[in-house]
Parts: structure tokens; sequence; C-alpha cells
């Protein structure tokens, strides 16, 4: 049968038409007003948990959806469905395709953003994956399905950033790793590097620091600030 309801397991409501539905009305049409099923284990009893239809606008049939169980704290909505199609837990106004809401956060959501995770206190996205494994982020294009990306070796204990299709940052034990995986200084880089400010090339301190004049073609050392060679 499309739909069976059984009632203190002996009475049994049935609809056998494939042309038969199941119709909840509120001729009520107030604003903001519902139409819903609950669950209780007593007629008549406290709802722990409810489904139903919340008609926000009555003149032109726009509802949202809310699923409700009852906590400490009572019966609240904990998904809801606007109508717009975004889903919200933890809310019953979400900013996106997807808001997941601990408190509000009191941020304007980008226009952009398909998915909100939010709080009024701090809070943190937990990606998680066995010792073995890696968790991560990948961002994709419709050319390259991993073209950029952030990621943690579980096993390895290093977090790695991608871009451009290739891995080549690494940060492991405090130090950084660029074009190396496994770095053994703060900064540990494989291959050649260019620094530049327009006029030279420097390393170390703003005091000691080997410079090469791209203006004059010479390199000088200096300390203190001052050149000594």
């Amino acid at each position: 049968a499309p739909l069976q309801v059984t009632f203190a397991n002996t009475q049994t409501t049935q609809f056998n038409s494939g042309t038969d539905v199941l119709h909840l009305t509120n001729t009520n049409t107030t604003d903001n007003n519902w139409a819903q099923v609950f669950w209780t284990d007593a007629d008549g009893g406290a709802a722990a948990a409810a489904f139903g239809a919340k008609y926000t606008d009555h003149t032109n049939d726009y509802a949202e959806l809310h699923l409700s169980t009852r906590g400490a704290s009572g019966i609240a909505s904990r998904v809801v469905v606007d109508e717009d199609g975004n889903v919200g837990i933890g809310t019953d106004s979400p900013d996106a395709l997807l808001d997941v809401s601990a408190g509000e956060a009191g941020v304007s959501t980008a226009s952009d953003a398909r998915a909100v995770f939010q709080d009024d206190a701090a809070m943190m996205l937990s990606l998680e994956a066995p010792d073995a494994n890696y968790s991560g982020i990948w961002f994709a294009k419709a050319t390259d399905n991993d073209v950029g990306g952030v990621s943690h070796d579980h096993a390895n204990d290093h977090l790695a950033l991608r871009g451009g299709g290739t891995t080549t940052m690494y940060v492991a034990g405090g130090n950084v790793g660029i074009g190396t995986a496994n770095p053994t200084q703060l900064l540990d880089v494989v291959g050649n590097i260019v620094v530049g400010n327009g006029n030279g090339y420097f390393f170390g301190d703003s005091g000691t620091r080997i410079v090469g004049e791209s203006s004059g073609d010479f390199i000088r050392f200096d300390t203190a600030s001052i050149e000594r060679v």
C-alpha cells in the first residue's frame, strides 16, 4: 500500500489507490501558521518530535518545511527548508544553500557563499579521518578536479598546500618546506628562490643582509645597516 498507518498496533488506516494522497490542511489563511504531524507517547501528550509546514505566504502558497525534536529546552525546529530551498541546521533563517548554525555570528553572508558554518563564539570545522589517512579540502574546476587544496597527512603529520595542480608547500613539526615534504629547518627550500624589493635582493633582517643591487650589478654585505664589503 502507498501509505499505511497503524494505531496502537490494532487499528489500521490504509490508502490503496495510487491516486490517494494524505492532505494536511490548515484553513486559517493567516501567514506563518502551521500544518504538522506530531509524535507523542500518549493521547494529548507533549510532542517528542514533529514534521510540518509553516505557511509563510498563503496567497502564493509559499511554505517552509520544519523537522522538530524535543530536548531539555523544549521542542524546537532543528532542520528547516525555506521557500528558496535553503537548508538550515540550527537556524530557521538559512543564509545559503546550507547554513549550519550554533549561534548567530552577526556576519553579512557573501552573496556567492553556498555553505555557511557559524557560531556566536569561537568555532572550528573538524575534518576527521583515521591516523593512517588524510583529510582536507579540494578546489576543483571543470578540467581539473584537484587543481588546488589544503590537506593534512595524519600518517606523516604534515600539512600540505596545493596550487596549480602541484603540491609544493608543507608544514611539519613547526618547519615550512617548499619543494620538500620533509623540512628540517624553519624554512627549507628545495629549488631556486628570488627575493626582491624592486631595487635589489635582501636576505636576513633589515640591518644584516646580503644585497644584490640590480641597478649596479654588484653584491654587497651589510651588518648593522652599514656596508662592509
